[in-house]
């Protein structure tokens, strides 16, 4: 046999055993690959402290305070609350640890910053801090309620509630200053400013109550806000809205609504809502405009602190007809024994509200905070 008839298939194998022997090397070199990789993870995970691996992280500088107290041995802590920012989280504790630690600053749980340290009556929620009833039965509606003024027998109560707090903060606090602490203050949920505006309020010695927006029949021609209930959402949606509205502020004793003359006619719709109160231990005041509305019965089917207004005194914002209802309302409670008013916190309402509060005083009627009423069995 020739020679070039015995190369050629020589050749030919060669090629394929050099072909294989890359593909070997190519393979061998991939798994010794990942076989790094999972000694690599391996190891971490029995040697690494992470119970959080793979969760997200979120990282935050925190200012050191350029000085403290000299020979300070507790740790300290005062409240960080930017007053400017309009986040619903209660502000947290600001802890300054002993020398002996390193003087770290470390931020506490934001339930801590409580309301007179009632930190049983403060669960946090996915928007930030809501009412709940403490294990030994206490309530929002009445741990928060201001104490009602020594009357005397048969002496007739108005309770007035201003609304439409917090959206101008000039104004919300000429307000909060100008009228008596009897008067009872409730804050719109979209203002700005409303930790600092409700502290200034409570440390006024004002009742504290918060409005929730209802969807009205003309929605959303008349759109009381981006966290309007509606009627035809979802039960767990509106309570998460319920929940958003909730967690805008502390230390309320209940909700008023904004708004919502078809939702309150809607009981499947107002229960669940009725009910979230309830179990968190605030009232609801409804402010009575709605002829259909079903609030009352609900709430006392539920058996909830509960309460009607007789009169939304400005529904004309004229001065004549400001006094006339005001007038009004004087009759209410001077027949019944009680009257219930809503105002806004229009300029010209308030100036209005001022002189007449002179009035009533002259003719012996008291103003009392909206949580007395209730507490006396009025609804």
């Amino acid at each position: 046999m020739a020679a070039t008839d015995i190369a050629a298939p020589v050749r030919r194998i060669g090629s394929q055993l050099r072909d294989r022997m890359k593909t070997v090397s190519v393979l061998t070199f991939l798994l010794a690959g990942l076989g790094t990789v999972f000694v690599f993870a391996l190891g971490w995970a029995l040697f690494v402290n992470d119970p959080l691996g793979g969760q997200p992280v979120a990282r935050a500088a925190l200012n050191e305070p350029k000085s403290r107290e000299t020979g300070e041995q507790q740790a300290q802590i005062r409240t960080a609350t930017d007053d400017k920012d309009d986040s619903p989280q209660v502000p947290g504790d600001r802890i300054r640890l002993p020398e002996e630690s390193g003087g770290q600053v470390v931020i506490s749980d934001p339930i801590a910053g409580a309301i007179d340290g009632n930190v049983d009556l403060i669960e946090q929620g996915r928007h930030g801090p809501l009412p709940k009833i403490a294990a030994d039965g206490r309530k929002s509606v009445d741990v928060y309620a201001r104490a009602a003024p020594v009357l005397a027998p048969g002496q007739p109560r108005i309770a007035l509630i201003v609304s439409g707090l917090g959206i101008s903060a000039a104004g919300t606090e000429d307000a909060i200053h100008r009228l008596p602490a009897d008067v009872t203050l409730a804050f719109a949920p979209y203002g700005r400013d409303l930790r600092r505006l409700s502290r200034i309020a409570r440390t006024d010695g004002h009742e504290l109550m918060l409005q929730v927006p209802l969807e009205p029949y003309d929605y959303p021609d008349n759109d009381p806000g981006p966290h309007t209930l509606l009627t035809t959402l979802p039960e767990r949606q509106n309570i998460d809205k319920l929940h958003w509205v909730m967690a805008r502020m502390v230390g309320y004793v209940g909700m008023l609504n904004h708004m919502g003359a078809k939702f309150v006619a809607e009981e499947p719709a107002l229960a669940p809502i009725l009910t979230e109160l309830r179990n968190r231990g605030v009232m609801y005041l409804d402010d009575g405009t709605a002829p259909q509305g079903k609030s009352a019965i609900t709430a006392e089917r539920l058996g909830m602190s509960f309460l009607k207004a007789d009169k939304v005194i400005d529904a004309n914002p004229g001065r004549d007809a400001i006094d006339a209802e005001l007038s009004n309302l004087m009759e209410i409670a001077t027949d019944r024994g009680y009257a219930v008013g809503i105002v806004s916190a229009l300029p010209g309402s308030i100036s209005a509200l001022e002189d007449w509060i002179k009035v009533l005083e002259q003719k012996n009627i008291a103003i009392v905070p909206v949580s007395a009423l209730i507490k006396t069995g009025a609804s």
